[in-house]
């Protein structure tokens, strides 16, 4: 098996651009959807390079800069045939609690405040955005 660990483009939050934005509701920004774009073209120009073979999977987190990266990633690479949404690639939570205590944050967004809870019962890191696996195939 082959892993390929890859970030997501420029986000708003990036460039400061995002107050009082939910995390997992950030856009990339022009540049980043640029930046995107061109690394779908890089994975395609060296899939062998890279050894990214047909039957590759994307793993990719809920985030929706995440999601907007995965999309012009799949645009330019049939290789890759599968993709997955895997909660366990975000990132630490903790922007979105900014300005707030626990108590009024678990109010004002109990879904969110659950999933810090488990991810921090089952202590969590930070993981990357995205993993790329291939299996690797005898021949």
């Amino acid at each position: 098996m082959r892993y390929v660990l890859i970030r997501h483009g420029e986000s708003k939050q990036n460039v400061g651009a995002a107050e009082g934005m939910i995390d997992a509701t950030i856009p990339l920004t022009n540049d980043g959807f640029n930046q995107a774009l061109k690394l779908s073209q890089y994975i395609r120009d060296h899939r062998k390079i890279l050894k990214i073979t047909n039957g590759t999977a994307l793993f990719f987190s809920p985030y929706l800069r995440a999601i907007q990266t995965k999309n012009e990633i799949l645009l330019k690479n049939d290789c890759i045939t599968d993709s997955f949404e895997e909660i366990c690639l975000t990132e630490i939570q903790c922007g979105d609690f900014t300005g707030y205590t626990m108590k009024q944050y678990r109010k004002i967004n109990p879904i969110e405040y659950e999933k810090y809870k488990f991810f921090k019962n089952n202590k969590s890191r930070w993981h990357p955005s995205f993993l790329l696996y291939t299996l690797s195939r005898k021949k």
